[in-house]
């Protein structure tokens, strides 16, 4: 039994000088500020300097939700949800149009070039004949028709 003691007090030894390294980096200060402590810079943020003060039970007494809502603040947080709601459809609205572009797009890029030239050129020469036949009506007239038609 006197082994596993031992070893509980050495995993305790190192969890003390891996507790103290945190607390050292957590308060570290750049300029007489602590970089880790939010908006309180000029307050240590970490206060804990051993296991022991890891284990107490925090007062929640005073914080700000250990009183009942007022009205006020619940009709404020309904209203907050139900903007939260809104903007989670409009989220999900287009997320779900971006899905479908990109869909298109998939199809756009996954296209047969060789069916596309083939279909150009099919267009080209189907606008080439519509030329020459509108040409060729174009230059003839009835007045030329009915003079040859009398010779």
């Amino acid at each position: 039994m006197g082994s596993l003691n031992s070893i509980l007090n050495i995993a305790v030894s190192g969890l003390q000088t891996a507790l103290s390294t945190a607390a050292s980096a957590l308060n570290t200060a750049y300029n007489g500020q602590y970089i880790f402590a939010g908006d309180a810079t000029n307050t240590q943020p970490f206060n804990a300097s051993s296991l022991s003060d890891q284990t107490a039970t925090p007062d929640v007494s005073t914080t700000p939700l250990s009183t009942p809502l007022t009205s006020a603040q619940s009709t404020q947080l309904q209203t907050l949800e139900t903007q939260f709601n809104t903007a989670l459809t409009s989220a999900n609205a287009v997320s779900a149009q971006n899905g479908v572009i990109q869909s298109q797009v998939a199809n756009i890029t996954s296209v047969n070039l060789g069916q596309v030239e083939t279909n150009i050129t099919l267009a080209q020469n189907a606008l080439q004949a519509s030329a020459d036949v509108f040409t060729t009506l174009q230059s003839s007239s009835l007045f030329n028709l009915l003079n040859s038609s009398s010779s």
